[in-house]
């Protein structure tokens, strides 16, 4: 009777430890996530969809930080994952490198908090965040020979107040524009086009209401 009961307090000794692991893991997981989610949004030289991507962020990581805490212990789960995965075919609107750069770290967060390794994830997710600060830093200018605009928009949409509000800025030139029912685009030619030009770009953007757009043509400055 003493050894059953000695068995029966270590099964809830080690329940408690694990749930207070898992918990700790997923409280971690949350902070990290938050934090690249604020490191995206102020850093990040993206400028198609930025608050409308940033939104899946942390609901991405809690659900790999899920997947690898219910599998890792077990063998069967890990093979019936894999047949799962087999079935459901993802289709994904990420059209820079840069996202899937960010999506990998939210990755790696989540396994190692789910792996009870939460001093590499914590170090990591720190020195990213340092490496984008220092980045933007260097980067006070971006030029380019063209840049492109395409977006979806209603169909009473008034692409010629739109026009007018983009060209407020003197160092802008249209080159060309394309008026759709329902999608258009237009291209920039500046000389130099500056970090505050595309934030200004952007606002105006959003301005209309417009959540589903695309900014190409930006080439990096020699450092």
């Amino acid at each position: 009777m003493d050894q059953l009961s000695n068995n029966l307090n270590l099964v809830s000794t080690n329940s408690e430890l694990g749930i207070f692991q898992w918990l700790l893991g997923l409280v971690i997981t949350l902070i990290l996530s938050f934090v690249i989610q604020q490191t995206y949004r102020k850093y990040s030289l993206s400028v198609s969809n930025l608050s409308h991507f940033t939104k899946i962020f942390i609901p991405f990581t809690i659900s790999v930080f899920l997947i690898i805490s219910t599998i890792k212990a077990s063998l069967a789960l890990s093979l019936g994952l894999v047949g799962a995965l087999s079935i459901i075919r993802f289709r994904t609107a990420i059209k820079e490198p840069e996202q899937l750069i960010y999506l990998f770290i939210l990755i790696g967060i989540a396994i190692s908090a789910a792996a009870n390794q939460y001093f590499p994830s914590i170090v990591i997710t720190c020195v990213f965040y340092l490496s984008q600060r220092l980045q933007k830093q260097g980067r006070s200018a971006i030029t380019t020979e063209n840049i492109q605009i395409s977006f979806k928009h209603s169909n009473d949409f008034d692409f010629t107040a739109f026009i007018k509000d983009i060209l407020k800025n003197e160092s802008l030139t249209i080159e060309r524009m394309s008026n759709g029912t329902e999608h258009s685009s237009l291209s920039i030619n500046p000389e130099k086009i500056t970090l505050k030009m595309i934030d200004h770009v952007k606002s105006i953007i959003i301005g209309y209401g417009i959540s589903d757009f695309n900014i190409t043509g930006f080439t990096k400055p020699a450092e």
